[in-house]
């Protein structure tokens, strides 16, 4: 970039706490904001999954719910109204309402790797740290932990893997996502033995992995109501008298008096 340009941008990003000068006009060095993007994973990819993607999909949110109201449809959605107009496609007709933004991204690796770290790097926010579910199940002796533990939409491993180091006496656990998203994850070397990595679509298969709990951890506030029955059904096959499923979600709180940047971000 030419230097003037630069000097602009980087001079408005400090404005906004990004970044700060040292010695006017000459040079720049990280504060905590910034080091953010370089020291901790997955940081960039999330905020370019909100301002690539989100924000595209904000932009036609009015379009959408005016084309198709009530709609619980994902491919009448306001990503994939933004989604389609990017590809050059009619939003008009949309030939599969059922296909969802992941769907639609499916082809593009890059995209694909980008959304699930940062959906990764999302669930490592306070609110939704995985030890909230681990401190609270029941699984702390021989006699309670279950054998094998089925992770539905578990993208790279995460949550199974902190499962299997926290509870010894599980022997397995199973990871499932879609194909696209199991190819790009990597099992850690001590865990080869007790974790597998799978492709499973929860939308259109049938549960063929047997499981004695089937874990969904944040993945039910991303479907319509009709959907999330759907997804449940498709367990059916796979339970058995005893078996359990646990749904791991943040209970939205009602807004409150006095902090309002909290109830944008839960929003």
């Amino acid at each position: 970039m030419p230097l003037d340009d630069l000097r602009r941008v980087v001079q408005g990003a400090i404005s906004y706490r990004i970044f700060e000068e040292v010695e006017p006009d000459v040079s720049v060095r990280h504060n905590a904001a910034s080091a953010l993007f370089v020291i901790v994973p997955g940081f960039r990819d999330l905020l370019g999954h909100l301002v690539s993607d989100h924000r595209l999909g904000a932009s036609k949110f009015v379009e959408s719910i005016r084309r198709f109201p009530g709609s619980g449809e994902p491919g009448h959605s306001p990503l994939l109204f933004a989604a389609r107009a990017e590809k050059g496609l009619s939003n008009d007709h949309v030939e599969d309402p059922s296909q969802g933004f992941f769907s639609f991204i499916a082809d593009d690796e890059t995209r694909v790797a980008r959304s699930r770290n940062a959906m990764g790097m999302a669930t490592r926010a306070p609110g939704y740290a995985a030890s909230y579910f681990l401190d609270n199940v029941p699984w702390s002796t021989q006699q309670q932990c279950p054998k094998t533990v089925v992770d539905i939409g578990g993208a790279g491993g995460d949550l199974s893997v902190q499962i299997l180091r926290r509870f010894s006496g599980i022997g397995k656990t199973i990871s499932l996502d879609l194909p696209e998203v199991i190819e790009t994850a990597t099992v850690p070397e001590d865990l080869k033995d007790r974790l597998q990595l799978a492709p499973y679509n929860f939308l259109t298969q049938k549960m063929s992995y047997k499981g004695d709990v089937y874990v969904f951890r944040h993945i039910f506030h991303d479907w319509s109501d009709q959907y999330a029955v759907k997804i449940l059904k498709n367990l059916v096959p796979a339970l058995e008298d005893g078996t359990r499923v646990w749904i791991n979600e943040i209970v939205l709180p009602e807004l409150s008096e006095d902090n309002h940047v909290a109830d944008q971000r839960r929003r």
